[in-house]
């Protein structure tokens, strides 16, 4: 028995010490001289040899995985790999990092990750040089590791110049003179006041008539949703609004796949409220920006102009991260999160964020973010001149009660993208709502939107033009169980 217990004190004299030192020995590792001056002299073309490294360096203190980021990073650190004339080799690189990863299985996510994010990397590149056509392989060869380039196609002016839709076009037209004016007149105001274009010019000011919700005659709608007219002060019409509370509508995202077929199929099974495009697609119907469906990579480039990760929950709840913040928080449950960088910033954040997609089987997908935790975070003197009609989600909280509501701003007017973020602030504010967030959400080629009633009936108005067969993604409410 003495012996016995001789054995569990040495056994537990062994093994502390080994565990405090397992526990110390990644910061360690990463501390080494050796460890920095291999990150600063070792290329990326030997794989096998990178590998061997990575094993080396776990056995050390499990810092294989870091070595390679690292490794990565300060690739990229440089500018040779994403000049113009070296992109070729650049996308061989990603690939090769990603044929090895499948190669190793289950020990080869390190190297997908990286994989995705040297492709992604030179999709951002292509998307700043422009001209698709010269860049068409390339292109072709990031969509077939699931990168997609956020290319342009046929805008709605051309579609529409196609269809011999005229009216549109007169419309569109008359837009651009009134945008054209509305330069002219930033550019003059301070010399000659803004009340001078005011007076002889109908260019849009943010500082306009306030907007203001008025109810619809009554519309039987289910579990408390409403709609309502979304109106300036005066009685212009702006176009509607829909307003479903939580926890009594859930949403699902349909990122991937045929979009339509399994709308249909969900019609069948669930109670479907509304029904309307999310992120947005580029040319070749495939989506822009970083795209998870159930944990499986759509599209893998993160765009640094869209600062919105959308996340759609389980339980129907939608969660926003903003892309903005050194630090950001991934829900990990109803109280707890996982705190990584700025993925736009670090290869490390960026693998975490990846990382946790796959584990959580998350979907989500990116977009511009207009109003964070109640902060506007469109700047109205650096946005475009371009007047667009808008479609926007507000999730938003009564300041009272804590109340979680989602509401839909179908805008139909033409207006710059500040100026819904500015007079929806004040018209929810006013309303005791916190916004929590606020998106931009697709209404180009894919301007799909269906709100109905409580008999399954789609209502009249509001509608989008384009039918539900042409989706490439949708955000769905249902009403829950």
């Amino acid at each position: 028995m003495a012996c016995s217990h001789l054995r569990g004190l040495l056994l537990l004299w062994v093994l502390i010490p080994a565990t405090a030192v397992m526990a110390q020995g990644k910061e360690e590792c990463l501390q080494q001289a050796g460890f920095s001056a291999l990150v600063q002299s070792r290329g990326l073309d030997d794989l096998d040899a990178l590998q061997r490294l990575r094993e080396e360096y776990d056995k050390r203190g499990r810092c294989g995985e870091e070595l390679l980021y690292q490794l990565v990073e300060r690739h990229f650190q440089q500018q040779e790999p994403l000049l113009e004339a070296r992109l070729p080799r650049t996308v061989q690189l990603g690939e090769d990092f990603l044929a090895y990863g499948a190669r190793l299985q289950g020990r080869g996510a390190v190297y997908q990750t990286i994989g995705y994010f040297i492709l992604g990397r030179v999709g951002q590149k292509l998307e700043k040089l422009g001209n698709a056509p010269r860049h068409e392989e390339l292109i072709k060869r990031l969509a077939a590791q699931r990168v997609h380039v956020a290319v342009k196609g046929e805008n709605k002016a051309a579609a529409n110049l196609r269809q011999g839709n005229w009216k549109y076009l007169g419309k569109r037209a008359w837009q651009k003179v009134v945008e054209l004016l509305t330069t002219v007149a930033d550019s003059f105001e301070d010399s000659l006041g803004p009340e001078f274009f005011a007076e002889y010019f109908e260019a849009p000011r943010v500082q306009n008539a306030r907007w203001m919700l008025l109810p619809r005659p009554k519309v039987d709608l289910p579990a408390n949703a409403s709609v309502y007219t979304l109106t300036a002060r005066g009685g212009d019409s702006q176009g509607s609004a829909i307003w479903m509370p939580r926890p009594q509508f859930r949403a699902h995202y349909l990122a991937a796949g045929n979009v339509a077929s399994t709308f249909r199929q969900m019609t069948g099974t669930r109670s479907v409220a509304l029904f309307m495009t999310g992120g947005f697609t580029n040319a070749q119907r495939q989506p822009e920006g970083l795209t998870v469906d159930r944990g499986t990579i759509v599209n893998a480039v993160l765009m640094p102009d869209r600062h919105g990760l959308v996340i759609v929950e389980e339980n129907g709840g939608i969660r926003v991260i903003n892309l903005k913040r050194d630090l950001i928080q991934l829900p990990l449950g109803t109280r707890s999160t996982q705190e990584i960088g700025n993925p736009f910033a670090s290869l490390i954040a960026y693998s975490r964020l990846l990382e946790w997609c796959r584990t959580r089987r998350a979907t989500l997908f990116q977009t511009q973010l207009l109003l964070y935790g109640d902060e506007l975070l469109i700047d109205p003197e650096k946005v475009k001149h371009q007047l667009r009609e808008r479609r926007l989600l507000a999730l938003v909280s009564d300041k009272s009660t804590g109340a979680a509501h989602h509401v839909v701003f179908d805008i139909t007017q033409n207006v710059r993208l500040d100026e819904p973020a500015v007079k929806l602030q004040e018209l929810l504010s006013q309303r005791n709502m916190k916004v929590e967030a606020l998106l931009n959400l697709d209404v180009g080629n894919y301007n799909i939107l269906g709100v109905l009633d409580a008999r399954g009936r789609t209502l009249r108005e509001p509608q989008g033009p384009v039918p539900v067969d042409r989706a490439t993604n949708l955000l769905v409410y249902t009403v829950a169980r």
